[in-house]
């Protein structure tokens, strides 16, 4: 499990057994009425006219065609190109609304409206004009009264409807925008991703689109790339709609990379990624650097280069040489141009601070807590301490540590030969190792570069030699004949595939796969994106589920789902916090062969998982599958509902609506509009 995302030991269910069938009723907990028209469809790309990337197919599967809003309203664009909205409101019979004082068995039924025509993209009409497919159409919420509509085909429209609190549901386009590149002055097939409101008058709106190498015709290499774009829009402002010109989407900054978002949002002052790869500058981009980022930038080269304890050599002198200091007989490094250097057992952390020479133990006030430790030095000093250690001191005298310490245990000790406070701290509860000695300060908005761990020159012979002495298993070999086995366990050990580890992915999702080859959820990396500088975790993570109605995500660890919660500063280098945890929901998900989509809806009662069938089968049903909080801590509660297939079509799309404070589940499928009013 990645760093970010520390499990909470109190959270847990380690006594946790089964889960117990909790019946649902199709006739009282579901109901579904029928689209209006020709429906809504996925299939946007005709036979054979355009060959995508496996990454391009596997974002089509698993993308939502549902946008939700305020007032219990809800969008999508049918088959025929046509917005449509609804309303999911509480209403008698008679159809006046239920005021909240009478309401005793709401019927939600929802009320269909057309909403403005859209024009039919070029794209969808012939295909094989152009080398770039058309996206999937999408609908994306700007404020109560206001849409963003996106053709897939790289038109842009601003829908004004009514607002929420109106007895009708109506709308008009007010503007519209086209995308084009810096190289080509056609309109150019985006994907609408997110939205976030800046202002009244300043709306960021972030895209992606697929870079196609040119002729390369309708197919298509496996390896395509993917850029990332903000742009900017005012949804109060009118443009002509129909007629030419057509004005431009300002563009604010790019980044590329080599897949699609999984999942995307804002957060804090940026964007929020979790994406199967990383996304950086385009090649040729290159941003005004200023000396201390070339130095930084400079100094992550060199220590790519050189490996886990390497040193660099002479002629390359960098803020990171490792002199070896072996005045002491221990070979313990020491960082020559770093505030500290530190090491760790799984019990201690030790932490040398070097001062200037002739530095007094009465020229430093230190306060050592369990929590964290204030640094400062005397204003009647007259030394002066080096820029890396000025630096540490003047950014933020009082440093949070990574975890707690032991205050009892720990010592203190300044040497005044050496000029060097020295800090023994013991770690408090498990034994845990410690990427950092502290953890990153949320009041800056600049990353703090960790000082890295020093580590000992026996602790890397040791694993060198470890690392020389591991085996292969020949191409030849069976799997259960590796080295690392002993030749008398092999015999015993019965390779079935319930044995692997997880289940992964397959054609119809992103969760199940019948050879066990690979992991359950998706393996994803945390990006955070703010004024176009991406910063990303170090390690991927294995997403099970995103959020319907709050913020926060389902990550594996073990065979549990544990919520959680972005932190407020860089959610790719701060550590996250658990809220809850969802037993043996890796496990229950590794056995679906036909996911589609896995949400969950967090209330006062706890986090609800749903997971839902693709449904893409004219003779099977589509199920959900609803995983319940916990009652005890041995058990908890499941249920099984049809949603989608046969009559109903394929599913499409899930969303959450609020409707007189009550949150209903809804889900979209080709055919029908499903409301499962009762099942959370």
């Amino acid at each position: 499990m990645s760093y970010l995302f520390p499990p909470n030991r109190c959270l847990l269910c380690p006594q946790f057994e089964t889960y117990r069938l909790h019946s649902l009723d199709p006739d009282t907990d579901v109901s579904s009425i029928s689209l209006p028209g020709a429906g809504a469809t996925q299939s946007r790309v005709g036979y054979n006219q355009h060959h995508l990337s496996f990454k391009e197919v596997r974002g089509r599967i698993s993308w939502d065609h549902l946008a939700v809003g305020e007032g219990g309203r809800g969008v999508y664009i049918d088959a025929n190109w046509a917005v449509v909205g609804f309303v999911l409101g509480v209403r008698h019979q008679s159809g006046r609304m239920k005021k909240e004082s009478d309401i005793d068995q709401p019927d939600l039924k929802p009320t269909f409206t057309q909403l403005p025509q859209l024009p039919v993209p070029v794209s969808s009409l012939s295909p094989s004009s152009s080398s770039h497919p058309a996206e999937y159409p999408s609908v994306r919420p700007l404020d109560p009264t206001h849409w963003a509509v996106s053709t897939g085909s790289g038109t842009l429209y601003v829908l004004e409807t009514t607002s929420p609190s109106d007895a009708t549901f109506s709308g008009e386009l007010t503007a519209c925008y086209n995308f084009h590149t810096s190289a080509s002055s056609e309109v150019t097939p985006v994907l609408l991703q997110a939205v976030h409101s800046v202002s009244p008058t300043d709306h960021r709106l972030l895209l992606t689109r697929s870079i196609i190498p040119s002729n390369t015709g309708k197919y298509r290499s496996q390896t395509t790339a993917f850029e990332l774009l903000e742009v900017s829009v005012d949804p109060t402002r009118r443009t002509s709609i129909f007629t030419s010109p057509v004005e431009k989407l300002d563009v604010l900054w790019t980044l590329r990379g080599g897949d699609l978002p999984f999942w995307c949002t804002w957060s804090g002052n940026g964007w929020l990624l979790l994406s199967g790869e990383e996304y950086s500058a385009p090649p040729g981009y290159e941003p005004q650097e200023t000396e201390e980022a070339k130095c930084k930038r400079e100094e992550a080269e060199r220590n790519t280069r050189l490996g886990v304890g390497a040193s660099a050599p002479a002629s390359e002198p960098s803020a990171t040489d490792i002199v070896l200091d072996t005045t002491n007989g221990d070979n313990q490094a020491r960082l020559t141009e770093q505030p500290y250097s530190w090491t760790q057992t799984l019990d201690l952390l030790s932490v040398i601070i070097p001062f200037p020479a002739g530095t007094k133990r009465s020229d430093i006030s230190i306060q050592l807590n369990s929590d964290s430790l204030s640094l400062s030095l005397s204003p009647s000093c007259a030394l002066t301490p080096s820029p890396a250690l000025s630096s540490l001191l003047q950014t933020n005298p009082t440093k949070q540590f990574w975890a707690p310490v032991d205050l009892a245990s720990s010592t203190l000790t300044f040497d005044q030969l050496k000029s060097q406070l020295e800090l023994d701290l013991v770690k408090l509860g498990d034994s845990t190792r410690w990427p950092s000695v502290f953890s990153p300060s949320d009041e800056d908005d600049e990353d703090e570069d960790d000082v890295p761990e020093t580590i000992p020159a026996s602790t890397i012979a040791a694993v060198q030699q470890t690392l020389n002495s591991i085996k292969t298993r020949q191409p030849g070999e069976p799997e259960g004949n590796h080295p690392a086995i002993p030749a008398l366990l092999r015999e015993e050990i019965d390779f079935d595939l319930e044995d692997g580890e997880d289940f992964g992915e397959a054609p119809e999702g992103a969760y199940a796969e019948s050879s066990g080859g690979s992991k359950v959820g998706r393996e994803v990396l945390v990006g955070y994106i703010k004024d176009g500088d991406a910063s990303w975790s170090r390690a991927p993570t294995s997403v099970l589920s995103i959020p319907l109605n709050q913020f926060g995500i389902v990550v594996k660890s073990a065979v549990d789902g544990l919520l959680f919660d972005p932190p407020s500063s860089d959610p790719s280098r701060t550590p996250w916090k658990q809220k809850s945890t969802s037993p043996a929901l890796a496990f229950v998900l590794s056995s679906k062969r036909d996911l589609r989509i896995v949400r969950h809806l967090t209330t006062s009662k706890g986090t609800t998982v749903l997971a839902f069938d693709a449904g893409s089968s004219s003779t099977a049903s589509g199920n959900a599958y609803v995983y319940y909080p916990p009652v005890s801590s041995t058990s908890a509660k499941q249920g099984v509902i049809r949603v989608s297939g046969v009559e109903r079509g394929a599913l499409l799309g899930v969303a959450c609506v609020e409707t007189q404070g009550k949150e209903v589940v809804v889900a979209l499928c080709e055919k029908e509009l499903v409301i499962l009013h009762g099942v959370v």
